[in-house]
């Protein structure tokens, strides 16, 4: 949901009905403005009418609303760049308000914490006052992510390195007792450890390596999130009125959803996980818990992106080009919104 003001200066503005972009969910109008609640779908388009005390409207602009940013731009007035970061920066700040309140205190497991995506995520959540538990199976790359967590964020974090092996059950266990040790109990997981695998046509694609994605992207999940959820239900056991809202987040991917070429382990385990999902949160939600999962798409720029890129250039997949800025422009060029998404963005 977005919080759209729309301001009018002499006059009034008013939505143009029927444009099958969005729905309205909720305003609240005073005397020169009205605020819409809306509900959007993707490269929606509002249109502005000015109207008299008589309620005799006519269009006299256009407002373009830009999903993945969140921003609104008036079109015909040239200060547009300006005003859509301005907005768009107001946005973010504003979700990142809401955020801080939901996330203040609460004890947040970040497994995959010591690659970029969980970086983001342990610092996120440390700037909103989580209690942080970083879990990755590299203890050096969680002492990174420990350094620049401390050094992004103003205030000490509270963060607990926990490192473990997702695909080992007993070490599993071990880390999340010792987060319980640390600060008594666990509010939400971010499941978010996940190894990519070759990339290569299906005809030349080890089997070894199937099996090890598998058994990271799906086995080790589901290892996380019943160990995770166990100490959930036994916290809800121990205290009698308990009213704690408890949260499993699962990393997927949209290659799991349009099963990427030359990726057949990794789409195939991103798929599993979103059926994960379905499955789990039927049986939580009996105990309180909701289970649900983020399935990212064309992330960028920086190494990853680039490497897979040269990777889907040499796979010899006749659903790639044989040169990796080719194959680079021509993803982007299937985002409707011609761009890369970035790791910490809302």
């Amino acid at each position: 949901m977005i919080h759209l003001l729309l301001i009018d200066i002499g006059g009034g503005v008013m939505k143009q009905k029927g444009n099958g972009y969005f729905r309205v969910l909720n305003e609240k109008r005073t005397e020169n403005r009205i605020e819409f609640f809306l509900q959007l779908t993707p490269s929606a388009f509002l249109h502005k009418s000015r109207f008299s005390p008589s309620g005799q409207s006519c269009l006299f602009d256009t407002v373009e609303v830009d999903w993945e940013d969140r921003a609104v731009t008036n079109t015909n007035n040239r200060s547009h760049k300006r005003e859509k970061e301005n907005l768009r920066l107001q946005n973010i700040s504003s979700l990142q308000t809401m955020s801080s309140s939901s996330f203040k205190n609460k004890v947040i497991v970040v497994t995959g914490a010591g690659g970029n995506f969980g970086r983001e995520g342990c610092l996120y959540f440390a700037r909103c006052g989580a209690k942080v538990v970083a879990m990755d199976n590299n203890i050096e790359t969680l002492e990174e992510t420990a350094a620049y967590v401390k050094k992004e964020t103003s205030e000490e974090p509270e963060l607990f390195i926990a490192p473990c092996d997702v695909t080992d059950v007993k070490s599993v266990e071990d880390a999340v007792n010792s987060a319980v040790a640390r600060f008594s109990r666990i509010d939400l997981l971010w499941n978010n450890a996940g190894y990519q695998g070759q990339i290569k046509p299906t005809l030349d694609y080890d089997p070894n390596d199937f099996s090890i994605v598998m058994n990271v992207n799906v086995t080790g999940m589901f290892i996380v999130l019943q160990a995770v959820a166990k100490q959930m239900v036994k916290q809800q056991k121990e205290a009698a009125e308990d009213t704690s809202q408890y949260s499993i987040v699962n990393t997927s991917s949209v290659a799991g959803l349009r099963g990427t070429p030359a990726m057949v382990a990794y789409a195939s385990s991103k798929a599993a996980v979103l059926a994960m999902t379905v499955s789990t949160s039927k049986d939580l939600a009996p105990y309180g818990i909701r289970v649900n999962a983020v399935s990212p798409a064309l992330i960028g720029p920086g190494f990853m992106w680039d490497r897979q890129n040269e990777l889907h250039a040499k796979s010899g997949s006749p659903y790639f080009a044989t040169n990796p800025e080719i194959v680079a422009k021509n993803k982007v060029n299937s985002v409707p919104m011609k761009r890369l998404g970035t790791i910490n963005e809302g």
